[in-house]
């Protein structure tokens, strides 16, 4: 189901719904369900929001699968990745993306949160009722994006499924060894850039679950349009090259930090979500049930 782009009701694109037979045949049941949001990923910067229009269509009906095996109701919105500036890289929502200041691209990540509402409010309407929060699953750019909504709006987030974020997932820190960690290596500066600073003491209480392939060699620290050069120099200088070195530094400080984040380093896998599956459904699966998982 297409939603159209509705900028009175906070959204300047339209988004995709899909609502597995299950869940339209059971409105009478008095159940509540989950709203499972992948933020889309077009894969490269194109001027027509046509192209990025299509790829969300085309993910959508690519993960309806998991929409029907997780028991939820799968939200993909259709976000625009325009080529200039070259460093605005709305998919993964970078520095540049959240200080953008054209209307239509403006806090995506608050557009996202529109259309979640008036899914909520659509679906309710038409006897499918959602919980408050959303499930959140990306990978590559997506899980950035994932990665740095859930920080940014940790109340919103149930739990999240975050894939190879680029070589680098946002540290809950403010600072390391007497740096500033600036957004979005860490959160220093949310509170400038957004209006509020980390709520920690709400997202210490969300599940997240980081994986990555230990072949993965996509490192968007090191391209212009994901990191700045301070950015950059940052990881590079704390955490060095190596993408698994970084991700196992990276899963120590959220151990200490975020206890209920989990780091999944899969062998002899590359840039794919392919052999996490068995584990990335059953965590989907549960947290998208109204009472509380027992572990994970």
């Amino acid at each position: 189901m297409r939603v159209a782009a509705s900028p009175s009701r906070g959204f300047a694109f339209p988004y995709f719904l899909v609502i597995p037979d299950a869940i339209e045949t059971s409105k009478s049941d008095d159940k509540t369900y989950t709203l499972l949001v992948l933020p889309n990923n077009t894969g490269h910067p194109d001027d027509d929001v046509a192209v990025h229009e299509t790829a969300a269509r085309e993910m959508a009906a690519l993960y309806s699968t998991l929409a029907e095996r997780t028991g939820t109701v799968l939200l993909v919105p259709a976000f625009p990745r325009p080529t200039t500036p070259a460093h605005l890289y709305t998919h993964a929502l970078n520095r540049a993306a959240l200080r953008a200041a054209e209307p239509s691209i403006k806090r995506l990540d608050l557009q996202l949160i529109a259309m979640c509402n008036d899914a909520r409010r659509a679906l309710g309407d038409s006897g499918i009722a959602l919980e408050p929060r959303i499930l959140l699953f990306g990978f590559s750019a997506a899980g950035m994006f994932a990665n740095r909504f859930t920080f940014l709006h940790p109340s919103m987030v149930k739990a999240a499924v975050i894939g190879s974020p680029g070589g680098w997932p946002l540290l809950p820190l403010e600072q390391l060894q007497g740096q500033k960690l600036s957004y979005p290596v860490g959160v220093a500066d949310l509170a400038e850039l957004t209006g509020a600073p980390l709520d920690l003491a709400t997202l210490v209480r969300v599940p997240l679950f980081f994986y990555f392939g230990a072949d993965d060699q996509n490192d968007s620290v090191a391209s212009a349009d994901s990191y700045e050069p301070r950015e950059r120099q940052l990881v590079l200088s704390n955490f060095g090259t190596s993408l698994s070195d970084r991700w196992e530094d990276a899963g120590r400080i959220y151990a200490r930090v975020l206890p209920l984040a989990e780091f999944h380093l899969y062998p002899h896998v590359g840039d794919t979500t392919d052999k996490a599956w068995s584990d990335i459904t059953p965590f989907l699966r549960c947290h998208s049930r109204t009472e509380r998982c027992p572990s994970h």
